[in-house]
């Protein structure tokens, strides 16, 4: 497995196709390096419209970039909150309970590197309550540190199973792409990943 195989376009990609998010259709380039022919430009030219992801000083936007942790619970995040049509609208009462819950959720669950005014705080605090995320042994999340496709799979699946409590994990999936092992810890992530065609562009026995 590639430890950094075009993750944010991947991303993009998988959550485009399986959060079901709507494509785009648009043919302007906003991005000089974000053009037709991309093997992701459809789902990054829809987070790009929508302002969901930011570009460069100098007109780029740099697709092939590294992807930090933090960077990319947040666009999980927001593509399952921004684009989920069938969310139900709370009551004032009820979003009033809710805030308040989750203010005190924020205060108990806390990892030791990540600090109250840390830019992405609040999509790491919802990918804890939405079981998305759960850092590391040591009590840290490590936020900055570049995520692998492993790991952005997981939670990727994980939002996924949130909306979707049925989706099954098979522990020791037998099918599986030619360089994951089924002893690997992300072996389930990477099965259904394969078995639902998650990484059906761009890749095809290896991951």
């Amino acid at each position: 497995m590639s430890s950094n195989r075009k993750i944010l376009g991947v991303l993009c990609l998988i959550l485009v196709f399986n959060l079901n998010t709507p494509e785009s259709h648009a043919e302007e380039q906003k991005f000089s390096d974000v053009k037709i022919g991309l093997h992701s430009y459809v789902p990054l030219q829809y987070f790009i419209e929508h302002d969901l992801v930011d570009g460069y000083e100098d007109g780029t936007f740099r697709p092939d970039s590294p992807v930090t942790r933090a960077e990319a619970i947040t666009l999980i995040k927001k593509a399952v909150i921004d684009f989920d049509e069938n969310k139900e609208k709370k009551d004032e009462n009820t979003a009033e309970k809710s805030t308040e819950k989750n203010e005190t959720e924020k205060k108990e669950q806390k990892f030791s590197d990540v600090a109250e005014d840390h830019w992405a705080t609040s999509a790491i605090q919802y990918g804890i309550e939405q079981k998305i995320i759960s850092g590391y042994e040591n009590g840290q999340f490590m936020p900055d540190k570049n995520i692998n496709l492993a790991e952005a799979l997981k939670m990727v699946i994980l939002a996924e199973k949130q909306k979707n409590p049925e989706l099954g994990l098979e522990e020791k999936p037998a099918d599986l792409f030619a360089d994951v092992k089924t002893e690997d810890w992300f072996a389930q992530y990477a099965g259904m990943a394969k078995k639902r065609g998650m990484l059906r562009f761009g890749f095809k026995n290896n991951i």
